[in-house]
């Protein structure tokens, strides 16, 4: 259903045009170097967060972080992480998607009229939040 849903969603962007998990013959078809590669390319600290939810004191928790993160590095050469823009709508348009394997039913409004504000600050975030 992202298959019909994404391009119309992201219409003039790269998210349109794939998902972002990638490209099926790239998934299915890649060699051992090349996994490897982008696994170092991307699985690295500065791309990286850490989230603590149970029982643990702060102290339990930042130990257990330090003992298994504190080796990770990141590669030399740091390839240029990219970021696509969705552009605004411009126009009204509807789509429906169905699938005979879909189990519940859904309705989406979505108003993208104003480029998306990064949320770096709580004041980013305090605004988003209020708009």
């Amino acid at each position: 259903m992202f298959r019909k849903l994404y391009p119309k969603l992201f219409k003039g962007s790269l998210y349109a045009e794939r998902l972002p998990i990638g490209v099926d013959s790239i998934i299915k078809n890649f060699s051992y170097p090349v996994i490897k590669r982008y696994y170092n390319e991307w699985y690295r600290p500065d791309l990286m967060a850490v989230i603590v939810v149970g029982d643990i004191t702060v102290e339990k928790a930042e130990g257990l972080i330090k003992k298994h993160f504190t080796g990770l590095k990141n590669p030399a050469t740091i390839r240029e992480r990219k970021y696509a823009s969705v552009p605004a709508y411009t126009t009204s348009d509807a789509l429906v998607v169905t699938d005979k394997e879909a189990t519940s039913y859904q309705v989406s409004i979505q108003y993208p009229a104003f480029v998306k504000e990064e949320l770096v600050t709580d004041s980013n975030y305090k605004n988003s939040v209020i708009r």
